[in-house]
């Protein structure tokens, strides 16, 4: 019977530790065949665009600048290694473009008399510039929490006039945009994180007005006239630093 009983203990034992050996085996399997690395995120961050773009119009004889604004800006990110990782972004921002009429030309204040000799004058157009862009992101991990990352993308920008002198011709601009930037990640709570980067928007100046009923007219014939504009050809440059939070899945 004691016997017995030590035979039953032994079997025990050798069936649970062949079942830890089993278990073990396959826990290293899976971390093996895992890949490590990859993580999928959604941010969502502020910015401020920094420019001063200015493109000469008409010959030189008007110039438009760009303002500098801000934005918030949705991204979804996805990293399978240090080298291969992707996203998408859209951004909102604000692009409100300043025309300057040099005074090349006489001008008249609007339903006054004879021509006198002009000053330069301004006018501007309010817009929203909506971008989706799409980019290749490599990255590095330094600590469990903190990872460094780099990229570079193509996107589209829409520009979308909301306000503009009574009487002006305004459209939609879409150009393509180019971009580039760096930052970092730190995952302060699990899935949690601040994002910290800085992005260069490389984009042709958008030609949102055809032509602007300035504040005084360049005819001395028909006062409030709208004066034609050419398309502005420059491009400008956005320097965008942001900061945000993003959610690990």
């Amino acid at each position: 019977m004691q016997r017995k009983r030590w035979v039953a203990l032994g079997l025990i034992a050798l069936v649970g530790l062949g079942g830890a050996v089993v278990m073990a085996q396959t826990g290293r399997q899976t971390r093996t065949e895992t890949p490590t690395g990859r993580e999928t995120d959604i941010g969502l961050s502020g910015f401020g665009a920094f420019t001063g773009a200015t493109a000469s119009l008409n010959n030189g004889d008007e110039s438009q600048r760009a303002t500098s604004s801000g934005g918030g800006m949705l991204e979804f990110r996805h990293i399978r290694n240090a080298f291969v990782g992707f996203e998408g972004t859209y951004s909102l921002q604000r692009a409100n473009q300043v025309y300057t009429f040099t005074g090349a030309f006489p001008v008249i204040p609007v339903g006054t008399g004879p021509a006198s000799p002009g000053a330069p004058v301004q006018t501007s157009v309010s817009a929203m510039t909506h971008e989706l862009t799409g980019d290749w992101v490599v990255s590095s991990r330094l600590t469990k929490s903190l990872r460094f990352f780099a990229l570079a993308g193509v996107g589209v920008r829409i520009t979308v006039p909301t306000n503009s002198p009574s009487g002006s011709q305004t459209t939609t601009s879409s150009t393509p945009s180019y971009i580039y930037g760096f930052g970092a990640d730190w995952e302060f709570l699990r899935h949690i994180g601040l994002r910290a980067q800085y992005r260069g928007d490389i984009h042709r100046m958008p030609a949102v007005a055809s032509a602007l009923v300035l504040p005084y007219s360049t005819s001395p014939v028909l006062p409030g006239a709208p004066t034609p504009l050419s398309s502005p050809s420059s491009f400008e440059h956005d320097a965008e630093p942001m900061i945000g939070l993003y959610y690990r899945f």
